[in-house]
């Protein structure tokens, strides 16, 4: 008896896409068929959405992106990346050379199964992963590896989440976090995001300490062009139905998958912005930091107050000053200008050949 045709109802599709709170649009897998698409994005590829239905997600873009941008679907569609964000540019002539922040998210409505595309035009006085700055949700562990793969910062979350102390991971591998089975996951994903791409989502079963494997979301982002690189990772317990919402249970829970976008631009972010700060090697307390007290020191040095952080991070100002007293005590200092000091002393002492692996400090700019 032959298998029955995969089904979905095309509205649900439809609804996430015009409900983004981005220019969107939706690809078929493992095909990459447009089957949705919003007014933002027509805009930006100067066409009306019907038209654009039934094409090829990968032709839209520019000619040099195109191939890079296959090789990404496929894998979407093996499930070894369940996401990724990357720097592109469209192929219609209006948004000829603008550069775009564009964001795939993995999808599954009945049988089917889909790469939501979130896009977001990039300015020009902009690194291209600045696309959101808001605070990470709680929970996020924050960290770097060096070009051997091993722990060079990691945020106080992992504690929570893994059962360990976070002093205890820094200088050792990160594939020790990783389930063996899927290793070749992680590093086929880590060898996509040197290649081509900016930043990779994974889902893997991470831990293996006292509270066993863990179910997670993974993203990874190179940091130097090392083969094998060194890398940027944000990793929290994945969440139960968000990853493959059906599109016949709660409405809510589909409109989470799409809400849950900006937080993962926050988490991106805040993977390059570690490189700012020591590792845990010059400065160990760095390890009592929390995900969100990391936040809050790199955009300090970057030279903002507390006025403006907490703008940034949409909190009150009463909320930054707990995180700063929090940050003066772990590192044994009362006030910002001693903390900024310090900071630049250790930077200072940071040998370049440290810097230039990955291993260390790429320069406190903003002190």
């Amino acid at each position: 008896m032959a298998e029955s045709a995969p089904t979905y109802d095309p509205q649900v599709i439809r609804d996430i896409v015009d409900d983004s709170p981005t220019a969107a649009f939706a690809l078929d897998l493992p095909d990459g068929t447009i089957v949705a698409v919003n007014s933002a994005m027509a805009e930006i590829l100067e066409t009306d959405p019907d038209s654009v239905l039934g094409s090829k997600g990968p032709d839209l873009l520019a000619a040099e992106f195109r191939e890079s941008a296959r090789v990404a679907l496929g894998l979407l569609s093996k499930g070894w990346l369940t996401g990724y964000q990357a720097t592109r540019q469209f192929g219609s002539l209006g948004s000829a050379g603008a550069n775009y922040a564009l964001w795939f998210s993995t999808i599954q409505i009945g049988t089917c199964r889909f790469a939501l595309g979130s896009v977001v035009p990039m300015s020009d006085n902009e690194p291209d992963n600045a696309i959101v700055h808001a605070a990470i949700p709680g929970g996020v562990v924050l960290g770097t590896a060096d070009a051997n793969w091993r722990i060079t910062r990691i945020s106080r979350d992992v504690e929570d989440m893994l059962g360990h102390l976070a002093r205890d991971y820094a200088g050792h591998s990160f594939l020790g976090l990783v389930h063996p089975s899927e290793v070749s996951m992680f590093v086929a994903g880590l060898e996509q995001a040197r290649q081509s791409l900016r930043t990779v989502r994974l889902s893997l079963r991470l831990g293996g300490g006292s509270e066993g494997w863990i179910d997670s979301t993974l993203f990874l982002e190179t940091t130097t062009e090392d083969n094998p690189p060194a890398f940027g990772f944000a990793f929290a317990r994945a969440m139960s139905g968000m990853e493959h919402p059906p599109f016949d249970e709660d409405r809510q829970r589909i409109e989470n998958h799409v809400l849950r976008i900006v937080d993962e631009y926050s988490a991106v972010r805040a993977i390059a912005q570690l490189q700012t700060l020591p590792d845990c090697d010059h400065l160990p307390e760095l390890s009592r930091l929390t995900t969100r007290e990391f936040q809050v020191l790199m955009l300090l040095g970057e030279g903002e107050r507390t006025k403006a952080i907490a703008e940034r991070l949409f909190v009150s100002e009463s909320t930054i000053r707990n995180h700063l007293s929090s940050i003066y005590s772990k590192f044994g200092v009362h006030t910002q200008s001693e903390l900024l000091l310090m900071l630049r002393d250790i930077a200072q002492r940071i040998p370049q050949s440290d810097t230039s692996t990955g291993q260390a400090s790429a320069g406190l700019t903003g002190l």
